[in-house]
């Protein structure tokens, strides 16, 4: 489960980064449309990368969850 979520986080980070940098850049486009918000408000930027990383985080542990309740052998020996 560890290896799970250390891969993920990996994609995670890269993602929050690369895709920060890419909102910091354009919220000059939309600066307009943003009503009592300024672009660069913390608070809005901090809710946003908490549920970007829960998210992550649930998609990455619920499908690690019901795979560790799995006896390997047995799914080794299921034919499809």
């Amino acid at each position: 489960m560890q290896l799970l979520l250390r891969e993920q986080l990996v994609s995670l980070a890269a993602g929050l980064a690369i895709g920060g940098v890419a909102a910091a850049w354009a919220v000059r486009f939309v600066r307009a449309s943003l009503y009592h918000l300024t672009g660069y408000d913390t608070g809005v930027w901090v809710v946003a990368v908490t549920v970007l990383i829960l998210t992550a985080a649930a998609g990455t542990l619920m499908p690690a969850l019901r795979a560790s309740r799995t006896d390997p052998a047995k799914a080794l020996r299921a034919e499809d």
